[in-house]
């Protein structure tokens, strides 16, 4: 009977023990995952075990465990989960030797996934073959799904029966040369298209096929990138080195249309989506203005609701949302699904590959 005992005890222990997270990239994202992931730790909700970053000096203030590679790292530690915040020309070979694994962990990449749909292509079958969506969890990071003035506005749109007549798109931000990228709408005009195309039409009912995508005006500009570091990265593809830095384009979503500006040498930083609706009736949503999110709904040009919430933590929301569901053995609705991710990933792929 006390054996019996004992085993009960050490398995519930085990079952019961914070996930171990190990962060890869110590850059922007990867120090605010880790600034989030330690809110989560005082409460017990994780374990960071080790961060890796292949710049030391990224590493050292850092008081966790810490390795210039993945493999390094993981000869020391078993992780849960694995965040994957590195450089996006880094995802690919990062995910596909962590495939390599017999059980490999659960994955918390940043968006993009991977950088192209080729390489996304190549990835599926792998990832499927190893259970992601089954019983094994894949989060790729489109936080704006989280925020609150969504969700909010979309339960409005619903309680009040407001037929999407068209839909306009303004994501910009003037971008300082310091983070090298293979595509920066890849990076970041992503989650417009995501919101709308993928979650919010979804969730609305709304159907999204088919789709076209037409760009009508663009712009490159070499000042948003740091150039050495790209042609580091890019010795073999000296075409991604100036990379497109603003473009206005138009979709036809189902009977839907959408215009859309995305603009990474203008400022101020605006990302809003705003719905043209029945009974001529207008909803705005907006993300980080002012460090807060929020909704405006007019009619006839009054205002007749708003709702503002300030500094929403979207990723910790992600991450909270994420923990849940890991624990409940549960997919999390708002979750994107890899079919989702790479239809992303092919429209904002195309805007990148648009010509000068």
């Amino acid at each position: 009977m006390k054996s019996l005992l004992f085993f009960i005890c050490f398995f519930t222990t085990i079952l019961s023990a914070a996930p171990r997270v190990l962060v890869v990239g110590h850059g922007f994202m990867g120090a605010n995952h880790v600034r989030n992931l330690e809110a989560l730790q005082k409460d017990g909700e994780v374990e960071i075990i080790a961060i890796v970053d292949n710049n030391p000096a990224r590493l050292k203030d850092v008081k966790y465990p810490s390795y210039s590679s993945l493999d390094a790292a993981l000869e020391k530690h078993t992780p849960d989960i694995i965040v994957i915040a590195s450089n996006t020309c880094t995802h690919f070979p990062l995910i596909q030797s962590i495939l390599t694994q017999d059980s490999p962990p659960d994955l918390f990449v940043e968006k993009p996934l991977v950088e192209s749909s080729q390489e996304l292509s190549a990835l599926l079958p792998m990832l499927q073959g190893k259970g992601y969506e089954k019983n094994k969890n894949l989060v790729c990071g489109y936080l704006f799904r989280y925020s609150p003035a969504l969700n909010d506005a979309i339960a409005y749109l619903k309680a009040h029966h407001l037929e999407v007549k068209d839909i306009q798109v303004i994501w910009q931000k003037e971008r300082p040369p310091t983070r090298p990228s293979a595509g920066v709408h890849i990076d970041e005009a992503t989650h417009p298209v995501d919101l709308v195309v993928h979650y919010l039409l979804r969730e609305l009912g709304l159907p999204i096929d088919p789709i076209t995508l037409n760009v009508t005006s663009t712009a490159y500009n070499s000042r948003i990138v740091d150039e050495a570091q790209q042609r580091i990265l890019y010795a073999n593809n000296p075409e991604k080195i100036v990379p497109l830095a603003e473009v206005s384009f138009e979709m036809q979503i189902g009977k839907i249309p959408l215009k859309a500006y995305s603009s990474f040498i203008k400022a101020p930083q605006k990302r809003e989506v705003v719905l043209s609706c029945s009974n001529n009736t207008s909803v705005r949503i907006y993300f980080d203005e002012q460090q807060s999110d929020g909704w405006v709904v007019t009619q006839g040009g009054q205002v007749i609701q708003q709702e503002v919430y300030k500094n929403p933590n979207k990723l910790l929301l992600e991450w909270k949302a994420f923990l849940q569901a890991r624990k409940d053995n549960k997919v999390d609705p708002a979750r994107p699904k890899l079919e989702e991710i790479a239809a992303d990933l092919r429209l904002t792929e195309s805007l990148e590959k648009t010509s000068p």
